[in-house]
Formats: C-alpha cells, sequence, structure tokens
C-alpha cells in the first residue's frame, strides 16, 4: 500500500487526476469537435485533422473579420490541435520503440537487412526485390 505519512493514497489520487484530466479533454474535444474522441492511433489522427479543418475555418473567419469569429475559440482550438499533435507523435514514438509500427498497407514493418551488394540489383540498379 502506497500511503504517505498524512494516510493518503497517492496512487488513487494519481489516478483520480488522470480521469479527471481524460474526462476534461473528452469535454472540451466534444464541444469543439462535436465528436466523441476515439482512442487509438486512427482516432487520434481522425481528431487532428477535424480540429486541423475547424481550426482553418476560424481562422478565415478571423481574416475576413466576419461577426461569428471567436478568439477564445481560436484559442482553444490551436491548444486543442497542438496537444493533440503531441500525443499522436508521442504514439508513433512508443509504437516506434516497441516495434509495433506499420505501413501504409497495415502490414508490420520489417528492418531491411543490407544486402553484399548495397541494395542494388544487377538489372537496370532497381532494390532487390522489386520488379
Amino acid at each position: 500500500m502506497e500511503n504517505g505519512q498524512d494516510g493518503v493514497d497517492r496512487q488513487g489520487a494519481a489516478d483520480r487526476g488522470a480521469q479527471r484530466a481524460a474526462a476534461l479533454r473528452n469535454r472540451t474535444l466534444r464541444r469543439l469537435t462535436g465528436l466523441e474522441p476515439e482512442e487509438g492511433e486512427a482516432g487520434r489522427k481522425a481528431l487532428v485533422a477535424r480540429l486541423a479543418r475547424a481550426l482553418r475555418g476560424e481562422r478565415q473567419r478571423g481574416k475576413a473579420g466576419h461577426w461569428s469569429y471567436d478568439l477564445n475559440r481560436h484559442i482553444a482550438l490551436s491548444q486543442a490541435y497542438r496537444a493533440e499533435c503531441d500525443a499522436l507523435r508521442a504514439m508513433r514514438r512508443s509504437m516506434r520503440a516497441r516495434g509495433a509500427c506499420k505501413d501504409r498497407a497495415g502490414h508490420p514493418r520489417s528492418r531491411v537487412e543490407a544486402s553484399p551488394g548495397g541494395g542494388q540489383a544487377e538489372d537496370g540498379g532497381k532494390p532487390d526485390g522489386v520488379m
């Protein structure tokens, strides 16, 4: 049991803090995008794309001097976009570190081993395995 001197469960407090932060993130993103954020890399990519579109629209309204432009919404969109991009980058980094990266077709990536010919074939200089 991880209790401090004052008897407070530090792990429980950390869990509650993380839950509050996740709830705040979900509520803010729902308010900004109108959608419930999805888990995983694909969901995060879709969310970043939606935030980018909303931010682009808000910038255009601001430049045009439109009456519906809201500086506070613009700031909130910008902060959410940066935070989600950072989280996506961190997710990709951790996946790369675990070796769980996949190519665009969804196949696991493998490290290409160096061939004796430096990866070049004798038939026109194409890499090995390419016809």
